[in-house]
């Protein structure tokens, strides 16, 4: 189930054609229908979600819901943390004149700003994460509790038609580099909070003026180490609405198969078997198959 060169080069022309699109000013409801249609083209038949048996867990998979969740949130601690560097620093305090001139507004502070900035970007957006792979014995081990949860499958149909904008993660040895997204928020942040001085109100007009296109919160939400591609990952990516703090979930989405796993508990299995039933979906139980000469997991249809 490895990625192919087919879908190497959709990740490409999609990278290139979402930087491209990301550099111009313009809002997310202007997003690309060819992209979508780009995206829909290329997305699995079927794509999985390992879970851990949870009371939260269960309850979505009863509900037919999906929580979203912040990357900050994520076992990789770079997902969607915002990349800045000297230049941006030297370009924050070169537009600002009155950090020069006062002291208690120098480069430290400055500095903090930014590290705020950060930390608030990496919750702009929330993500459902899936993977092509319903047999790699890492996630079954790192996502499903070391193979005693459970996997479910969902429908390529489904998961498009969600409302949620569907991409795949781009895999990358270089991060994101959103400059612009975070000179903006330190620029107005520093205006907002000195309303006395006349030329910074003049120019947070200016800054608003060149406010950065919203698909930069997107596109770094889906830019990841190389590390991670054995995941082959694909994500719904949300702006996120920071300041509600009820959990956010998609609705109605209903799984076409559920697969339990290799060391699942008689239990667990049981009372999964009886939702999955009342949902006439397929049930598969992953194994080890002790005759085979290779490491690999096989399922079997229940």
């Amino acid at each position: 189930m490895k990625q192919d060169s087919t879908d190497k080069d959709f990740r490409e022309v999609l990278r290139e054609e979402l930087f491209k699109i990301a550099s111009i000013e313009s809002k997310k409801g202007d997003f690309s229908n060819s992209i979508r249609q780009c995206v829909e083209t290329h997305c699995p038949d079927s794509l999985f979600r390992y879970r851990q048996y949870t009371d939260n867990n269960l309850d979505a998979f009863k509900e037919d819901k999906m929580y979203l969740a912040t990357p900050a949130s994520q076992n990789d601690p770079y997902d969607n943390l915002y990349f800045f560097d000297d230049f941006m620093l030297d370009l924050v305090r070169g537009n600002m004149e009155f950090i020069e001139n006062n002291p208690n507004h120098g480069l430290a502070q400055n500095k903090e700003l930014i590290d705020v900035a950060v930390e608030f970007l990496q919750h702009a957006v929330i993500v459902a994460c899936y993977t092509d792979k319903y047999d790699s014995m890492l996630m079954w081990s790192h996502y499903a509790q070391n193979h005693e949860g459970y996997l479910l499958e969902y429908s390529k149909d489904d998961i498009v038609n969600t409302g949620v904008d569907l991409f795949p993660v781009l895999y990358s040895r270089e991060r994101y580099n959103a400059c612009r997204t975070i000179n903006y928020m330190v620029r107005n942040a520093i205006a907002y909070f000195h309303p006395n001085i006349p030329h910074l109100q003049e120019l947070r007009k200016i800054i608003e003026r060149r406010k950065p296109s919203e698909y930069e919160k997107i596109i770094s939400g889906m830019v990841k180490s190389p590390d991670w591609s054995y995941e082959n990952e694909w994500r719904h990516i949300q702006i996120n609405d920071i300041l509600n703090t009820a959990p956010k979930f998609i609705e109605d989405i209903t799984p076409i198969a559920i697969y339990y796993g290799s060391k699942m508990a008689d239990e667990d299995k049981d009372q999964l078997h009886e939702i999955a039933q009342s949902k006439g979906i397929k049930e598969y139980q992953m194994y080890v198959d002790f005759a085979s000469s290779e490491f690999a997991l096989e399922r079997k249809e229940l």
